[in-house]
């Protein structure tokens, strides 16, 4: 008997925008409980990246201020001024388009 299986899988972008004023621990359970509730409901990747949208376009304009500054990029990590420029507007505009959702 041939059986069919059909896979299915998403791509899923969450922006968590802590202020300066957010209690750290608070803010560490929060990002916990995403992570956790992602994987209980079937996730099987997830990627982070931690930085805003004014250290990425200021890297931009002054990539030797920001050498070490890493990024995921589709499953790897890459040092963003070592990206192409199309795949760091592709970065900043992601990472602006959520901080203007909040």
């Amino acid at each position: 008997m041939k059986k069919n299986i059909l896979l299915l899988s998403f791509l899923c972008n969450f922006s968590l925008l802590l202020s300066a004023q957010t209690n750290v621990e608070k803010g560490l359970q929060s990002i916990e409980g995403v992570i956790k509730t992602y994987f209980q409901h079937g996730g099987e990747h997830i990627q982070i990246n931690v930085v805003d949208t004014k250290t990425l376009k200021d890297a931009q304009v002054n990539p030797e201020k920001y050498k070490g500054l890493m990024v995921r990029v589709a499953g790897y990590m890459a040092y963003f001024t070592e990206l192409d420029k199309s795949a760091q507007d592709t970065i900043i505009y992601r990472t602006a388009h959520f901080e203007q959702a909040e």
